[in-house]
């Protein structure tokens, strides 16, 4: 298998090839790696590429699977990790300068899980600095340019996760989110991703942004290959303590059932308010697709969303956690400007403040379950806008298209960004479907049949 064949095969076809001996483990991972080496102008997608070990990683599966022995759909298929996530003897940057050179220690438990399914962890993704950011802008090792616009940013804080899986460079990728982390970057480089539960998976061994709301989750051309990658990474981890005891699930079953009778809530406004005209047409025809499928859209209302959005625990955790960097000007100086500026203009961890914002997140979760009473699914864009120019941006005025995803970070749903069209110049825009909490495999089910119905998810970048 060529680089060439090799990119863009979703993971499910390559998992029945592997399994039935017609592809290797070994010759998949060659392909991806000579991709990876191949697409220079791409090329800091990856912060670390583990090409010695992937190979003795791809080796024992092709050995296992040879003798019969079968992990599952992730067996031998290249994943790549956000450079948030320990790999037992490499370095975890996350995207800063500031952290040292001490390689971890040991697995984070995505990367253990990972390689209890037999999958091959070929590389560490390039992100936004300590995942502080929606535009993927690094100023310490570059920013990866838009498969669909070199000139454009590709989203953020998962740029690389995302840049990597647009490009064809891996199927599968791990992305974190915090207010949109994994959805804006899929809905800016054409791919899709999910955002999981809050505690649906552990994040043991992922340097952290906000603990009461990050949450990790895959990055993939489609909703069934985020299904797949969430039957290896879900499930309870007594080590985190964020962790949740929701039952395990195989969130592939079922995925071809369809959205028939199903009750999509489309919100009347702020989700549709202050669109890109060509965003908000692409995203009204792919309510039409859903309806076609035999979904019953109903008009609601979710009058806290701005309230929401405009909550502070990130800022107040992302302090926190950062404090003494802040404060030692040796460390300081060595922070990206827009990082910096975060976290300086950011609001001090007063305890009576905290307490009063982790509090508005709970009644926020109360409304959102209230609201899931009445329809199975939410419908919005996944932004506002398509990509911005890298040379426009400016870090703490681009968080504003973050304004839909984050609301459902602070109910702690499960949310998916899907490719549903293409603006005037070409670039992706988004669909965001987001359900009760652990109701993953319904949210993916809906984005499965709507890409059964539809080929924007299979769309090849130009650039490439």
């Amino acid at each position: 298998m060529n680089s060439d064949e090799f990119a863009y095969q979703p993971i499910s076809r390559l998992s029945r090839l592997i399994a039935t001996g017609d592809k290797s483990p070994v010759d998949v991972t060659r392909a991806a790696l000579d991709r990876i080496a191949s697409l220079d102008r791409f090329g800091n997608a990856f912060l670390e590429v583990l090409e010695e070990d992937a190979l003795v990683q791809a080796r024992r599966a092709e050995s296992e699977i040879s003798k019969g022995i079968h992990r599952g759909p992730m067996h031998g298929i290249p994943v790549a990790l956000k450079d948030l996530c320990d790999i037992e003897g490499t370095i975890t940057t996350a995207g800063a300068v500031v952290l040292g050179d001490d390689p971890a220690r040991s697995d984070s438990e995505l990367a253990r899980r990972f390689r209890k399914a037999g999958a091959i962890l070929i590389g560490k993704t390039n992100l936004h600095e300590f995942a502080y950011g929606g535009t993927g802008v690094n100023p310490h090792f570059g920013t990866p340019p838009n498969p669909w616009g070199l000139d454009r940013v590709p989203g953020g804080s998962s740029s690389g996760s995302a840049v990597a899986v647009a490009t064809g460079m891996v199927p599968a990728a791990i992305g974190s989110d915090t207010g949109g982390s994994i959805r804006l970057p899929a809905s800016h480089c054409g791919i899709t991703g999910l955002k999981p539960t809050f505690g649906r998976v552990s994040r043991r061994g992922v340097f952290p942004l906000s603990m009461t709301l990050d949450t990790v989750g895959p990055m993939t051309r489609s909703a069934l290959g985020c299904a797949l990658m969430m039957e290896v990474i879900a499930g309870f981890d007594p080590g985190d303590p964020y962790s949740s005891r929701g039952k395990q699930e195989v969130f592939s079953a079922g995925i071809d059932i369809g959205i028939r009778g199903r009750r999509i809530g489309v919100p009347r406004s702020y989700f549709f308010d202050d669109l890109e005209a060509d965003v908000e047409a692409s995203v009204r025809k792919a309510l039409i697709t859903l309806e076609d499928l035999g979904a019953v859209l109903v008009d609601i209302d979710i009058p806290w969303a701005q309230e929401a959005f405009d909550n502070n625990i990130s800022r107040i955790e992302a302090v926190a956690i950062h404090r003494r960097r802040i404060d030692d000007p040796d460390v300081s100086d060595k922070l990206g400007k827009d990082t910096l500026r975060r976290l300086r203009d950011g609001p001090s961890s007063d305890a009576d403040e905290y307490h009063w914002q982790l509090d508005r997140r709970f009644r926020f979760a109360s409304l959102a379950e209230s609201l899931m009473n009445d329809v199975d699914l939410v419908a919005t864009p996944t932004a506002p806008s398509v990509a911005g120019k890298i040379e426009d941006v400016d870090t703490l005025k681009y968080r504003r298209v973050l304004r839909f995803t984050s609301v459902f970070n602070q109910t702690w749903q499960p949310s998916l960004s899907i490719p549903c069209g293409f603006d005037g110049q070409g670039l992706p825009v988004g669909l965001m479907l987001t359900g009760a909490m652990w109701s993953e495999r319904l949210v993916l089910r809906a984005g499965h049949a709507y890409q059964l119905a539809t080929d924007f998810h299979d769309r090849k970048p130009p650039t490439v």
